[in-house]
């Protein structure tokens, strides 16, 4: 299998596992589950539709291959939608998080919407009429083929998205040592996205597109553990902590 293709499809089972996983943790609950914990749950479901679509035009490679660029290009462009989406959840928890910004939650979605509409409109311009992504068969890799302009966006994007969270995650370890680790795992995750996904954008060989893959392996691994030590009962404490903000 191509380690591209590998990796996307390990990142799809991942996210859509913890997406299943919160969402039993959440249908089981015997008490209100908060308004962070559904968030955080369509993060992962988003997440995980994005590397799906990322994965599936790879099916191609043994089917049809002169049919994989275009493919690819919009596998690409529709899976980062929903990619732009779930960054709009982590967004929204953010936002929910913060007492000063609860009532603000609207500019979030705004901001997030017209990103993806900027962003995306951009990348269909420089990709689907511009230069397509390409199989590398030799390292066996993606090159997506990126527009700098807009492997740039999505970055500011995603660290947009997933600074502020990560800040707060990483502050309620600090404060609150019953949930340290789940709360510095899940804060690594999302702190390891920020520069390895923008880093397949930006990549122009096979040898910087193998590093983002294997460091966003330790991002999902750290996110996985996060989940699985139920990170997702904590994330009320944070907002508790963040009142003194």
């Amino acid at each position: 299998m191509p380690f591209t293709a590998f990796m996307t499809l390990l990142g799809a089972l991942t996210m859509l596992g913890c997406w299943y996983f919160i969402g039993q943790r959440i249908k089981h609950s015997t008490t209100a589950v908060s308004k962070q914990v559904r968030l955080l749950h369509s993060f992962f479901l988003h997440f995980g539709i994005f590397t799906a679509l990322i994965f599936l035009p790879h099916i191609l490679l043994s089917l049809d291959p002169s049919k994989f660029p275009i493919a690819m290009a919009w596998g690409y462009i529709i899976g980062h939608v929903f990619l732009y989406i779930g960054l709009i959840q982590i967004l929204r928890m953010t936002f929910s998080m913060v007492p000063r910004l609860v009532n603000k939650e609207r500019y979030a979605i705004i901001f997030g919407v017209l990103a993806t509409v900027f962003i995306t409109a951009l990348n269909i311009q420089t990709m689907v009429f511009g230069r397509l992504p390409e199989y590398d068969f030799q390292q066996l890799v993606t090159l997506f083929n990126t527009a700098p302009v807009v492997g740039a966006a999505i970055g500011i994007y995603a660290i947009t998205g997933l600074l502020p969270a990560t800040i707060l995650l990483f502050r309620n370890g600090y404060r609150n040592p019953d949930a340290r680790l789940r709360s510095y795992l899940l804060g690594t995750g999302f702190l390891i996205m920020m520069t390895a996904g923008p880093l397949h954008d930006v990549a122009r060989t096979g040898q910087l597109y193998v590093i983002a893959d294997v460091v966003s392996i330790f991002g999902l691994l750290c996110i996985t553990a996060g989940v699985v030590y139920r990170l997702e009962e904590r994330i009320t404490t944070v907002t508790a902590s963040s009142k003194s903000m």
